[in-house]
């Protein structure tokens, strides 16, 4: 995930790139918009 000069890999599915990168972020930005969308359901209710 980081390289050995303490900065993060690129995006990719090479030996040098990381996919992990990709996860994380598809991750945290899909629990974020899950929140959004249940906060605006819960405002206009």
């Amino acid at each position: 995930m980081f390289k050995n000069n303490d900065t993060v890999k690129s995006f990719g599915c090479s030996k040098i790139d990381t996919i992990f990168s990709l996860g994380v972020f598809t991750t945290v930005s899909s629990i974020l918009s899950f929140y959004i969308f249940c906060l605006i359901d819960m405002i206009f209710n």
